[in-house]
């Protein structure tokens, strides 16, 4: 599991430790999600509160999972699309400062 304060980063660093690739030699990852999008929908409310919610979508390969709880951790899930690959699962936890 690794930590980012980015949405968009901790789906790159998911991807990449369930595939053991590094992050940079992955594909551009605004070609499967609108990337602020992505962003604007898991920052925190300007009052304070907490969003909830979750957006799936397919990346390199892989089913990817991005869910906010309303206590405000962000949870990042990808699990490889080929049912005959038991590894290529990873999980990112997002701490936003």
């Amino acid at each position: 599991m690794t930590n980012s304060s980015s949405p968009t980063l901790a789906v790159l660093e998911a991807v990449a430790d369930a595939d053991d690739t590094d992050p940079l030699d992955l594909p551009p990852l605004y070609d499967a999600v609108d990337t602020d999008a992505l962003e604007a929908l898991f920052e925190p409310l300007p009052h304070g509160g907490t969003r909830t919610g979750r957006i799936e979508f397919t990346y390199h390969g892989y089913d990817v999972s991005v869910a906010c709880a309303a206590d405000g951790s962000v949870t990042v899930e990808a699990h490889h699309r080929s049912a005959r690959t038991r590894s290529g699962q990873a999980e990112a936890q997002l701490s936003f400062d």
